[in-house]
């Protein structure tokens, strides 16, 4: 009876997990000894209920090819070591790069070890640096080895963006209080990214650009109203220089994230956006400006035109269409 209530539960585990779902032994010594959990993996494989992979390791028949990062858990879960990826595999898998390694290093806390299995070398790295793979979250670990693989003085707003976005909101508390003992200059950019993430939530409202607390009640040229004399402005010059722009239009960024430039302006197959900066003496409007000024950076490089209110807008406004566009608006007034 205990015999079939263990295969029992062990089937019912197997059955309930992912198509693609690795298993090893250890994942189900909660449920009976080792040796009985072999025995049990065994007459499963012998009746078609699993495939092995290799010893020890097992996945379900029919299920899509194997991903190294699941394989080098599965592993690493099968000898009870803390891993992490590090190098060209951490940034593959932070997306801060989209090449695949030829080779998935990480780091452990076991033994040096490497495995090919179908044809994937994954390589395991013995480091007694515990306090960066085992004393801090997964998020933690695998932004201090992307960090550590880019290396200090090569780390970009749009590396901390990326980074950033990813972070779990539960996550950042622990990003900064769990890595007091992590390199000076790595835990100098953790810091960052926390708060780069913290703008990214504090004031959604804010950062998309969806919603204004200001309503539109200013007349322009056009058949639509906007919420500033200041933008107003900058649609009349828009105009003159016979620019094609809309106004509020949504974009959004690589995570899917919807923004509202003030002004978006295409111009001989490129598109610009235009901010008018008409708050900046407050700290909250100048706080969530930084976060969105970071996205621009990382997903609209160069593509970015910023005024600000005082009196030389008329100026800031002529200077900048020159710039951009060679369009000279005040001999077209004139």
């Amino acid at each position: 009876m205990k015999r079939q209530n263990r295969m029992k539960q062990i089937k019912n585990r197997i059955n309930s997990a992912e198509q693609d779902a690795i298993f090893v032994s250890s994942d189900f010594y909660d449920i009976t000894e080792p040796d009985k959990v072999c025995m049990c993996m065994k007459r499963l494989t012998d009746a078609g209920m699993l495939k092995r992979v290799k010893r020890g390791m097992f996945v379900k028949p029919g299920c899509a090819p194997l991903e190294a990062e699941n394989i080098a858990q599965a592993i690493a879960r099968g000898n009870g070591w803390n891993v992490v990826p590090c190098g060209d595999t951490a940034l593959y898998i932070s997306k801060l790069s989209n090449k695949a390694p030829k080779e998935w290093t990480y780091v452990s806390d076991g033994l040096y070890k490497t495995y090919d299995i179908n044809g994937t070398k994954i390589k395991f790295k013995h480091t007694d640096n515990k306090h960066e793979i085992a004393d801090v979250t997964y998020d933690a670990a695998l932004s201090i080895q992307a960090i550590r693989a880019l290396g200090n003085g090569k780390i970009y707003p749009d590396h901390i963006y990326w980074l950033a976005k990813r972070l779990p909101l539960n996550g950042r508390s622990k990003l900064v209080n769990g890595t007091a003992k992590v390199t000076s200059w790595i835990r100098k950019y953790l810091i960052e990214i926390c708060v780069v993430a913290d703008k990214l939530t504090s004031n959604i409202r804010v950062s998309n650009n969806e919603v204004h607390p200001e309503s539109k009640n200013v007349s322009t040229i056009f058949d639509y109203k906007v919420r500033s004399k200041a933008e107003a402005l900058i649609v009349t010059s828009l105009h003159i220089a016979g620019l094609n722009f809309k106004y509020e239009h949504r974009i959004y960024d690589r995570y899917n994230t919807p923004y509202r430039p003030d002004f978006t302006v295409v111009h001989k197959g490129n598109t610009y956006y235009w901010e008018h900066l008409g708050a900046l003496e407050s700290a909250t409007y100048a706080r969530d400006w930084a976060n969105k000024k970071v996205m621009y950076e990382a997903d609209y490089p160069g593509m970015l035109i910023t005024t600000t209110d005082g009196f030389d807008l008329c100026e800031q406004i002529r200077s900048l269409i020159l710039e951009m566009f060679s369009i000279d608006i005040a001999l077209k007034a004139g």
